[in-house]
């Protein structure tokens, strides 16, 4: 007697996911996302088995003090419990640009909205600080008229202030808050 398994035998392509602890050096930041080649694994295997992979994780790529671009080759987490599973490579180059990062501030105007057309609103103070992140190579770039701050008159709830929302940021800005 033989006995052997069959059954059909599915491939499939599955994203690969970065388990990263990255640690930067005091003014250097990740500008962009990181970056995968490749950023998919091919699975082959049976259909019943190969149907629950959805992600292959990286193993933790761990640096720190980083002041420079990443350039890492970094090796899957692979499922050693089925041998039925047949994977398209075993390990990934994760790229990332790292810059020198600074904090900026602006004086922005503040506009309020929805106000009811038969009343008017007198607000204090008409400008408000804007605190941003951005790197070095765009800090010349950004400007006041990259940012909008609002406050919403229909959300004031009969409180005797109005909070001003950041609603629009500057592209060349990491984060942006009103201070």
């Amino acid at each position: 007697t033989l006995l052997f398994k069959y059954g059909v035998n599915l491939v499939k392509k599955v994203p690969i996911v970065l388990n990263a602890d990255i640690a930067f050096a005091s003014g250097f930041d990740l500008t962009g996302d990181y970056k995968l080649d490749p950023d998919s694994i091919v699975v082959v295997g049976p259909d019943i088995v190969a149907s629950k992979v959805t992600s292959v994780q990286t193993e933790t790529m761990k640096l720190n003090d980083v002041k420079s671009n990443i350039s890492r080759t970094v090796k899957l987490k692979l499922p050693n419990s089925n041998k039925d599973l047949k994977f398209s490579l075993s390990e990934t180059q994760v790229v990332a640009t790292v810059e020198k990062y600074t904090e900026g501030t602006l004086k922005i105007p503040v506009s309020v909205i929805n106000i009811p057309k038969n009343m008017t609103v007198n607000y204090f103070p008409k400008e408000v600080v804007v605190v941003y992140y951005t790197s070095l190579k765009h800090f010349k770039d950004v400007s006041a008229n990259d940012f909008v701050v609002e406050c919403d008159f229909s959300v004031a709830n009969q409180q005797p202030y109005l909070t001003p929302k950041l609603t629009k940021t500057s592209k060349l800005v990491k984060s942006a808050k009103v201070n």
